[in-house]
């Protein structure tokens, strides 16, 4: 993970987990995170993931190809996969409830 708030980071996740279904709701400030293989050996290889983006954008990098997502936009993918997420905020760039 990187981010130029470094010491000064700021993120949330809150976890609700229903029988197989887990839900994350995440809140953070702008960064980039890179799943590697070694991430994903220790974490969730066989997971689904879905993503609405309620604020800001996502711009994910899978397989060398890159796409944006805007408000409201719905992010899939398969958690054995590499990829490179990046998540920015508005110009305001905080941290809110």
């Amino acid at each position: 993970m990187a981010s130029a708030y470094g010491a000064d980071y700021r993120g949330r996740q809150h976890v609700l987990q229903f029988s197989e279904l887990t839900v994350y709701t995440t809140h953070w400030q702008p960064a980039t995170i890179s799943r590697t293989r070694t991430m994903i050996r220790r974490a969730d290889p066989e997971c689904y993931h879905l993503s609405l983006v309620k604020r800001g954008t996502v711009v994910t990098t899978l397989d060398g190809r890159q796409a944006r997502y805007g408000l409201y936009g719905l992010r899939t993918h398969l958690t054995y996969r590499r990829l490179t997420k990046r998540a920015k905020l508005p110009p305001v760039g905080e941290c809110h409830e």
